[in-house]
C-alpha cells in the first residue's frame, strides 16, 4: 500500500499533526478500523506476502474522518480517507485487496 498524505490550506496546524505523511512510497501498511478510531499499522515484508507489522504510526478519531472514497482501478485501486480539519489519507490498494478494501469502505461509510 502507498499512502499519501495533504492538508488544505485553511486547517489548523496542531488538528492536522495526525494526517502526516507516515509511510514512504513502496512501503507496506494496514489500515485497522475500531468503533473509536482509525489506525495506520506499518507492515512488513513477508517472503511470499506482506504481515502486519507492531508499530503503529498513525491513528485518527473515526469520528474525524469525513468521507471515504475507493475508486477501482484494473491493477490497483485508490484509497482516501478525508478528515474534518481539511487533511487526508491515500493509499494505492492493489486488486487481490480489493473486497477487504470495500468492507472497509462500507464500515467507514455512514
Amino acid at each position: 500500500m502507498r499512502v499519501r498524505r495533504g492538508r488544505s490550506p485553511r486547517a489548523r496546524p496542531a488538528a492536522a499533526r495526525n494526517t502526516r505523511a507516515l509511510l514512504t512510497s513502496g512501503t507496506v501498511g494496514y489500515l485497522a478500523v475500531t468503533e473509536q478510531e482509525v489506525a495506520l499499522i506499518r507492515g512488513k515484508k513477508g517472503a511470499f506476502k506482506p504481515k502486519v507489522g507492531q508499530e503503529v504510526v498513525g491513528r485518527v478519531p473515526r469520528a474525524d474522518v469525513e468521507g471515504i472514497e475507493f475508486d477501482k482501478g484494473a491493477l490497483k485501486g485508490d484509497l482516501k480517507l478525508q478528515f474534518t480539519d481539511g487533511g487526508w489519507w491515500e493509499f494505492e490498494i492493489p486488486k487481490v485487496y480489493r473486497r477487504t478494501t470495500e468492507a472497509v469502505v462500507k464500515t467507514l461509510t455512514p
